[in-house]
């Protein structure tokens, strides 16, 4: 733990955020596969979409968050954005119906998206700063 930056603190956050959301989905589709068996299929169907939309908002906060780190190391502004972005949608059209999974996921991937923006935030301040 000698050499932790922000950087690296994002990545650990938004990839375990990411890995939330996909346990949030598993749970989701179990739950929809009970629905399934107990004879309501729309609300099977329901818990099935909101499923994948988990999975493909997992996907995409663990694909840049590793971004973020390695490939667009320099530049961290659309890692965040894209972060902070998956974050709302996840937190907006998902909420708290499904699972407490989503809201945790979000909340992760949030402030992993804040903390990519903490670098390019800091340059702009020092260059207003310098003139």
């Amino acid at each position: 733990m000698a050499n932790w930056t922000e950087e690296r603190v994002a990545l650990a956050l938004g990839l375990s955020g990411g890995l939330v959301f996909l346990v949030g989905a598993f749970v989701t589709l179990l739950t929809g596969s009970v629905d399934l068996v107990t004879g309501r299929l729309t609300g099977a169907l329901d818990l099935w979409s909101d499923a994948l939309l988990l999975s493909v908002l997992g996907g995409l906060a663990m694909l840049f968050s590793y971004l973020g780190h390695s490939t667009w190391r320099d530049r961290p502004f659309s890692a965040a954005l894209v972060l902070i972005v998956v974050a709302l949608l996840a937190a907006a059209v998902l909420g708290p119906g499904t699972v407490v999974f989503t809201l945790i996921g979000a909340m992760l991937v949030g402030v992993a998206g804040v903390l990519y923006l903490i670098d390019p935030m800091t340059r702009a301040v020092h260059y207003v700063a310098t003139g």
